[in-house]
């Protein structure tokens, strides 16, 4: 069971998975790193706000990675993970190869949730399939 999921990108999409979660009645911590979104978002889903993004990665059970694909490599090429980490990755066209070189040792989900997951509605794949992820 997810209860602490840190996400990378507080974008738009992750505002979607956040509005679906927190209506389903999951009461887990969103943990999200201190940028210029973070206030907003915050607020807006009850996310705790942390230092940086290797706080987030420390802090939680899974990190949803949200980040446009252009930005990926800055967004992790810098911090540390720790083995088994379970890393969810809504980025679309970024493989789980370039995605395992930058969060070696994480275990990687790809899935891609859409605009509905803000009202439980979305058909969101995962590959490869996961119970953790699923859940």
């Amino acid at each position: 069971m997810i209860e602490r999921l840190g996400i990378l990108g507080a974008g738009h999409l992750a505002g979607f998975v956040a509005i679906g979660l927190r209506a389903s009645g999951w009461n887990g911590a969103l943990i999200i790193p201190d940028r210029s979104s973070a206030p907003a978002f915050s607020e807006a889903y009850r996310a705790k706000v942390v230092q940086d993004a290797q706080t987030v990665v420390d802090q939680s059970d899974a990190i949803l990675l949200a980040v446009r694909p252009a930005h990926v490599e800055g967004a992790l090429s810098e911090l540390t993970w720790p083995e088994g980490k379970l890393v969810l990755s809504a980025m679309a066209g970024v493989k789980i190869a370039r995605l395992a070189a930058l969060a070696p040792g994480s275990q990687i989900i790809r899935a891609m949730p859409i605009s509905a997951a803000a009202v439980g509605a979305s058909p969101t794949p995962i590959f490869p399939p996961d119970d953790a992820a699923e859940a």
